[in-house]
């Protein structure tokens, strides 16, 4: 194998690469009115709290303007287009 600056990958993985990606769905949903795009065609809830990281334990979640209550965030998915709201309650004094 030339190991040199010159080296070029073989044409079978340059006519394949592009395939590949080709089958990989996006979805663009909302997200406190910040459009977001992820490698999957369709997210649940809870998927989408554990890829921003919300861990804390009282949050308020709707989609598309309807609640969604806490037990069926993994059973509840926000598709293409989708408007997904997230927010902490917070209480002090």
């Amino acid at each position: 194998m030339d190991t040199s600056e010159n080296w070029k990958p073989p044409h079978l993985v340059l006519l394949i690469m592009p395939c590949i990606l080709a089958k990989v769905k996006f979805v663009k949903i909302t997200i406190n009115l910040q459009e977001e795009e992820f490698p999957e065609e369709r997210l649940s809830i809870a998927e989408i709290l554990k890829k921003k990281n919300y861990s804390f334990p009282h949050i308020i979640t709707r989609l598309n303007g309807k609640l969604v209550e806490r037990g069926q965030r993994d059973s509840t998915y926000a598709q293409d287009g989708d408007d997904v709201e997230l927010y902490h309650l917070i209480s002090g004094g």
